[in-house]
Protein backbone atom coordinates (compact mmCIF):
# COMPACT_ATOMS: atom_id res chain seq x y z
CA UNK A 1 0.00 0.00 0.00
CA UNK A 2 1.36 3.45 -0.93
CA UNK A 3 0.48 6.64 0.90
CA UNK A 4 1.27 10.11 -0.37
CA UNK A 5 3.01 12.13 2.33
CA UNK A 6 1.30 15.50 2.42
CA UNK A 7 1.64 18.62 4.53
CA UNK A 8 -1.84 20.07 4.34
CA UNK A 9 -3.27 23.23 5.90
CA UNK A 10 -2.53 23.27 9.63
CA UNK A 11 0.06 20.49 9.53
CA UNK A 12 3.03 22.87 9.76
CA UNK A 13 1.76 24.03 13.16
CA UNK A 14 1.56 20.40 14.27
CA UNK A 15 5.10 19.78 13.05
CA UNK A 16 6.41 22.76 15.05
CA UNK A 17 4.53 21.83 18.23
CA UNK A 18 5.12 18.07 18.30
CA UNK A 19 8.90 18.15 18.67
CA UNK A 20 9.13 15.14 20.97
CA UNK A 21 6.04 13.08 20.13
CA UNK A 22 5.24 10.35 17.67
CA UNK A 23 4.75 12.72 14.75
CA UNK A 24 8.20 14.22 15.33
CA UNK A 25 9.73 10.74 15.44
CA UNK A 26 7.91 9.85 12.21
CA UNK A 27 9.30 12.90 10.45
CA UNK A 28 12.83 12.25 11.68
CA UNK A 29 12.58 8.69 10.36
CA UNK A 30 11.54 9.93 6.93
CA UNK A 31 14.23 12.62 6.86
CA UNK A 32 16.79 9.91 7.53
CA UNK A 33 15.74 8.55 4.13
CA UNK A 34 15.14 11.74 2.17
CA UNK A 35 18.56 13.21 2.92
CA UNK A 36 20.25 10.15 1.43
CA UNK A 37 17.86 10.06 -1.53
CA UNK A 38 18.39 13.73 -2.37
CA UNK A 39 22.14 13.31 -2.01
CA UNK A 40 22.07 10.44 -4.49
CA UNK A 41 20.08 12.56 -6.95
CA UNK A 42 22.46 15.48 -6.63
CA UNK A 43 25.45 13.22 -7.24
CA UNK A 44 23.83 11.17 -10.01
CA UNK A 45 24.93 13.17 -13.05
CA UNK A 46 27.65 15.78 -13.47
CA UNK A 47 26.20 18.99 -14.86
CA UNK A 48 27.86 22.20 -16.04
CA UNK A 49 27.75 25.23 -13.78
CA UNK A 50 24.35 26.84 -14.09
CA UNK A 51 24.51 30.56 -13.35
CA UNK A 52 21.35 32.60 -13.24
CA UNK A 53 20.90 34.63 -16.41
CA UNK A 54 20.56 38.15 -15.02
CA UNK A 55 18.25 39.49 -17.73
CA UNK A 56 15.98 36.42 -17.59
CA UNK A 57 15.72 36.54 -13.78
CA UNK A 58 15.07 40.30 -13.77
CA UNK A 59 12.40 39.98 -16.46
CA UNK A 60 10.63 37.19 -14.56
CA UNK A 61 10.82 39.10 -11.28
CA UNK A 62 9.47 42.29 -12.85
CA UNK A 63 6.54 40.34 -14.28
CA UNK A 64 5.78 38.66 -10.95
CA UNK A 65 6.04 41.96 -9.06
CA UNK A 66 3.57 43.54 -11.47
CA UNK A 67 1.19 40.64 -10.93
CA UNK A 68 1.59 40.89 -7.14
CA UNK A 69 0.33 44.47 -7.25
CA UNK A 70 0.01 45.97 -3.78
CA UNK A 71 0.41 42.70 -1.89
CA UNK A 72 4.04 43.43 -1.00
CA UNK A 73 5.46 46.26 1.07
CA UNK A 74 8.20 48.48 -0.42
CA UNK A 75 10.77 46.67 1.74
CA UNK A 76 9.62 43.29 0.42
CA UNK A 77 9.75 44.49 -3.18
CA UNK A 78 13.28 45.82 -2.64
CA UNK A 79 14.31 42.48 -1.14
CA UNK A 80 13.01 40.64 -4.20
CA UNK A 81 14.99 42.85 -6.58
CA UNK A 82 18.14 42.60 -4.45
CA UNK A 83 17.87 38.79 -4.43
CA UNK A 84 17.45 38.67 -8.21
CA UNK A 85 20.67 40.62 -8.65
CA UNK A 86 22.43 38.58 -5.98
CA UNK A 87 21.66 35.29 -7.72
CA UNK A 88 23.31 36.53 -10.91
CA UNK A 89 26.51 37.13 -8.90
CA UNK A 90 26.24 33.90 -6.89
CA UNK A 91 25.59 31.62 -9.89
CA UNK A 92 29.19 30.61 -10.67
CA UNK A 93 29.95 30.28 -6.94
CA UNK A 94 27.25 27.70 -6.14
CA UNK A 95 27.47 24.06 -7.34
CA UNK A 96 25.00 22.94 -9.98
CA UNK A 97 23.37 19.51 -9.72
CA UNK A 98 20.55 17.43 -11.15
CA UNK A 99 17.68 18.91 -9.13
CA UNK A 100 14.11 17.82 -8.54
CA UNK A 101 12.81 21.38 -8.40
CA UNK A 102 9.93 20.81 -5.95
CA UNK A 103 11.39 18.70 -3.17
CA UNK A 104 8.98 18.77 -0.23
CA UNK A 105 6.86 16.30 1.79
CA UNK A 106 3.77 16.67 -0.40
CA UNK A 107 5.81 15.09 -3.22
CA UNK A 108 7.12 12.11 -1.23
CA UNK A 109 5.47 8.73 -1.75
CA UNK A 110 5.95 6.21 1.06
CA UNK A 111 5.35 2.51 0.47
CA UNK A 112 4.41 1.03 3.84
CA UNK A 113 4.88 -2.59 2.73
CA UNK A 114 8.46 -2.26 1.49
CA UNK A 115 9.55 0.70 3.61
CA UNK A 116 10.65 2.54 0.48
CA UNK A 117 10.34 6.20 -0.32
CA UNK A 118 9.60 7.53 -3.80
CA UNK A 119 9.58 11.07 -5.14
CA UNK A 120 6.82 12.28 -7.50
CA UNK A 121 6.10 15.41 -9.57
CA UNK A 122 9.28 15.76 -11.62
CA UNK A 123 8.05 18.37 -14.10
CA UNK A 124 10.34 21.06 -12.64
CA UNK A 125 13.46 18.87 -12.68
CA UNK A 126 16.49 20.48 -14.35
CA UNK A 127 20.14 21.29 -13.75
CA UNK A 128 20.12 23.95 -11.04
CA UNK A 129 21.82 25.17 -7.89
CA UNK A 130 22.04 22.57 -5.13
CA UNK A 131 20.04 24.73 -2.74
CA UNK A 132 17.02 24.98 -5.02
CA UNK A 133 15.88 21.61 -3.66
CA UNK A 134 16.18 22.86 -0.08
CA UNK A 135 14.01 25.99 -0.34
CA UNK A 136 10.68 24.33 0.44
CA UNK A 137 12.22 22.41 3.32
CA UNK A 138 14.04 25.38 4.89
CA UNK A 139 10.93 27.55 4.88
CA UNK A 140 8.46 24.69 5.35
CA UNK A 141 8.99 21.71 7.69
CA UNK A 142 12.41 22.96 8.88
CA UNK A 143 11.02 26.32 9.99
CA UNK A 144 11.35 26.30 13.77
CA UNK A 145 12.71 22.74 13.70
CA UNK A 146 16.53 22.82 13.87
CA UNK A 147 16.47 19.12 14.78
CA UNK A 148 15.01 18.23 11.37
CA UNK A 149 17.46 20.49 9.58
CA UNK A 150 20.40 19.03 11.50
CA UNK A 151 19.27 15.45 10.90
CA UNK A 152 18.94 16.12 7.19
CA UNK A 153 22.44 17.53 6.76
CA UNK A 154 23.95 14.78 8.90
CA UNK A 155 22.65 12.28 6.34
CA UNK A 156 23.25 14.52 3.33
CA UNK A 157 26.96 14.41 4.06
CA UNK A 158 27.90 18.09 4.27
CA UNK A 159 26.65 21.48 5.35
CA UNK A 160 26.16 24.49 3.10
CA UNK A 161 28.87 26.97 2.22
CA UNK A 162 28.29 30.68 3.00
CA UNK A 163 27.57 31.26 -0.69
CA UNK A 164 25.03 28.43 -0.71
CA UNK A 165 23.35 29.81 2.42
CA UNK A 166 22.95 33.15 0.68
CA UNK A 167 21.72 31.52 -2.53
CA UNK A 168 19.20 29.52 -0.51
CA UNK A 169 17.78 32.71 0.96
CA UNK A 170 17.57 34.40 -2.45
CA UNK A 171 15.99 31.42 -4.17
CA UNK A 172 13.49 31.27 -1.30
CA UNK A 173 12.52 34.93 -1.70
CA UNK A 174 11.87 34.53 -5.42
CA UNK A 175 9.99 31.30 -4.72
CA UNK A 176 7.90 33.17 -2.13
CA UNK A 177 6.99 35.83 -4.68
CA UNK A 178 5.76 33.29 -7.25
CA UNK A 179 4.24 31.10 -4.52
CA UNK A 180 2.24 33.97 -3.07
CA UNK A 181 0.78 34.77 -6.45
CA UNK A 182 0.04 31.12 -7.27
CA UNK A 183 -1.24 30.20 -3.80
CA UNK A 184 -3.75 33.05 -3.66
CA UNK A 185 -5.00 32.30 -7.16
CA UNK A 186 -5.41 28.58 -6.42
CA UNK A 187 -6.55 28.65 -2.81
CA UNK A 188 -3.44 26.88 -1.47
CA UNK A 189 -3.16 28.19 2.08
CA UNK A 190 -0.01 26.20 2.81
CA UNK A 191 1.88 27.86 -0.04
CA UNK A 192 0.61 31.31 0.96
CA UNK A 193 1.66 30.83 4.60
CA UNK A 194 5.10 29.65 3.55
CA UNK A 195 5.50 32.66 1.27
CA UNK A 196 4.64 35.17 4.00
CA UNK A 197 6.87 33.35 6.50
CA UNK A 198 9.74 33.44 4.00
CA UNK A 199 9.42 37.21 3.64
CA UNK A 200 9.18 37.60 7.41
CA UNK A 201 12.40 35.66 8.03
CA UNK A 202 14.34 37.00 5.05
CA UNK A 203 13.83 40.69 5.82
CA UNK A 204 15.90 40.16 8.98
CA UNK A 205 18.85 38.65 7.06
CA UNK A 206 21.19 41.13 5.33
CA UNK A 207 22.66 40.11 1.98
CA UNK A 208 26.43 39.96 1.64
CA UNK A 209 26.26 41.81 -1.70
CA UNK A 210 23.39 43.72 -3.25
Amino acid sequence: MSTRLGVAAGDLDEIRQDTAGAFGDWLRTKYGITDTLLGLLHESHPVPDVGEDASRVTSRVDRHLDQAGGLLTPAQRTLVRDCAGQLAWLGPRVPAVASHGDFQPRNWLWDTASGRLGIIDWERAEPSATVRDLVRLEYGPWDGRPDLRGSFFAGYGRTLTPEEDEALLCHAVLDALSGLRWGLANGDDEVVRRAWRTFERSLDTPLARS
